[in-house]
Formats: structure tokens, sequence, C-alpha cells
């Protein structure tokens, strides 16, 4: 949560990642979400091209629309019900990487309103999954 915007989201961004929305938000914070959301609230969607990571992402904004979106690795699936989850259920469909959908609650779809292009990354993860 970043003033009245909200952020829902899977995944992982890289280190260097986190360490550019640190900087573009004069912040000290170390959690990728908090980041995310402070990123997406002082720049909107733009700032999309330039996070480094893998996500799938819900999206409450500062004025009360509802956005969803993903990158290239992450997934989110969406039925006709708007039910949403980053796993496959019965009913559900991957929505399309990289395109941003607002949330249309009354009639029950998904408008794309934006693209952006998921930004390279490699992760290398240590230990036990």
């Amino acid at each position: 949560k970043h003033e009245d915007s909200l952020l829902w989201h899977n995944g992982i961004l890289t280190d260097s990642g986190v360490k550019r929305l640190q900087v573009e938000t004069e912040s000290t914070e170390t959690f990728d979400t908090y980041l995310m959301v402070k990123a997406l609230d002082k720049y909107g969607l733009d700032i999309l091209d330039d996070i480094e990571g893998l996500f799938s992402c819900v999206w409450k904004n500062k004025d009360g629309k509802y956005l969803v979106f993903r990158t290239k690795h992450g997934k989110l699936y969406v039925d006709e019900n708007l039910s949403i989850s980053s796993e496959r259920f019965e009913g559900s469909k991957c929505i399309n990487f990289d395109t941003v959908y607002e949330i249309d609650w009354e009639n029950r779809v998904l408008k794309p309103i934006a693209n952006f292009k998921t930004r390279m990354f490699n992760f290398i993860i240590k230990g036990e999954m």
C-alpha cells in the first residue's frame, strides 16, 4: 500500500531492479512490492518498461481503477467472472504478457489500455527450493 493505491504482486525483482526503484522513488526500502507501487504512483504505467524482474500484478491505482498486468515469465489467470489467480483454474485464461488491462467490473471484461516490454533478466537462486 502506498497512499491510496494498493498492489498485489506475485513475483520477484532482481537486485539491480530493486536498486533502480530505490533511486527512482528516493527510498531505502527493500520490499519490492512497496517499491513497485510507489514507482507506479509516481510515474504511472511508463515505469513498467524499467522494472527488471518477473511479476504478475493487480494494481488499484489512486484513481480507484483496477489494472492487471504480467511480464513474459509471470502468469496471471482470469475467468469470465473476473476471478484472478497466479495459478490456472477451471475456466480461466492467462492474460497476455506485456499488456495492461483495466478491469471493467460492470461489464465483466478486461480492457487493454497500454503495453510495456518485459526487461531481460537472469536469476541465480541458491539453496533448496
